[in-house]
């Protein structure tokens, strides 16, 4: 019976998480046509007037669902190999971009168009150091989507601008970046002071390896902020694995008590045991761990 429920639970989690992408990729509405009646939920944004996302526990999770008006689904793009003569034409647009300020953007907008590889990152680098937010956003933007991980880097910067939608957007143009350097990059925005940045810091996972993802909510569950912690639990009880109550047991050496009583909820809802201490339920685990399966039922033993 409890197995079945377990089966239950996870299915409605994953069919929430999967309905609600679904909604924002395809059912995108302006302000002015969303009926204010109705429930917005979002996820890696400010709370609206809608229902949130639950914890194990079944309490509403403040400020965690899914974003309506966020766009993580970004095409993957790949960095151009420019020519000897493509370099020097380049070279050519940089030197204006410094020559007139007044055709900055419609410049970049060319060089990113026209001139896509990997000699422009210093070009962005700079234009982030130069306090122009609407600048900073276009140089960023230019990046959205690139699979390699050398701009990371560079995105890894812009987390340091003064600017939340600068920082937003970093988060989301490194979203096709499959590689460890996604990893650190994306840790250091779940100390972020802005809820947006962090919160949508787990919302951009989609494109990663699912070594990676587990990667990314143990260091979600260092963060500073329960809300961050909160999120990850939720997202651990979808990915729920061997592995994945390994990361769930640091929540309950928490600061927070939200923190440690959700992972104490989730955790014996998962394992049908009850933990009052990370220790102690370290200890637990170690010695019970082989007796779980990759989707954490007990094995069948023999008679």
């Amino acid at each position: 019976m409890q197995m079945k429920i377990r089966l239950l639970h996870r299915s409605l989690l994953c069919a929430l998480f999967f309905l609600a992408v679904a909604c924002s990729r395809n059912d995108r509405e302006t302000d002015s046509e969303i009926d204010s009646g109705q429930p917005v939920v979002t996820f890696g944004g400010k709370p609206t007037n809608g229902d949130a996302l639950s914890l194990p526990s079944g309490q509403p999770i403040d400020g965690i669902g899914f974003d309506l008006s966020l766009d993580t689904d970004l095409e993957a793009r790949e960095f151009s190999e420019l020519s000897p003569e493509a370099k020097a034409e380049l070279q050519k647009l940089i030197a204006d971009f410094h020559q007139y300020p007044n055709r900055r953007s419609e410049i970049l907008e060319q060089i990113e168009s026209d001139y896509y590889g990997k000699e422009i990152l210093p070009l962005i680098r700079e234009i982030l150091g130069m306090g122009d937010e609407s600048l900073s956003l276009q140089a960023v933007e230019a990046l959205a989507g690139n699979t390699s991980p050398d701009v990371i880097p560079v995105l890894d910067s812009a987390l340091k601008n003064s600017s939340e939608e600068v920082r937003l957007s970093a988060i989301l143009a490194a979203s096709q970046v499959r590689d460890e350097a996604f990893v650190g990059f994306i840790g250091k925005a779940f100390n972020d002071t802005a809820e947006s940045v962090r919160l949508t810091s787990l919302d951009v996972l989609e494109n990663q390896t699912r070594n990676n993802r587990l990667k990314i909510y143990d260091v979600a569950m260092d963060s500073a902020y329960s809300d961050v912690n909160m999120a990850a639990i939720v997202a651990l009880e979808m990915e729920a694995s061997p592995d994945s109550i390994e990361i769930l047991i640091k929540g309950l050496d928490s600061p927070n008590a939200d923190v440690r009583a959700e992972a104490q909820v989730s955790l014996e809802f998962q394992l049908d045991q009850t933990f009052d201490t990370a220790a102690q339920a370290r200890e637990w685990w170690t010695k019970n761990r082989n007796r779980y399966d990759q989707e954490l039922f007990l094995k069948e033993t023999g008679s």
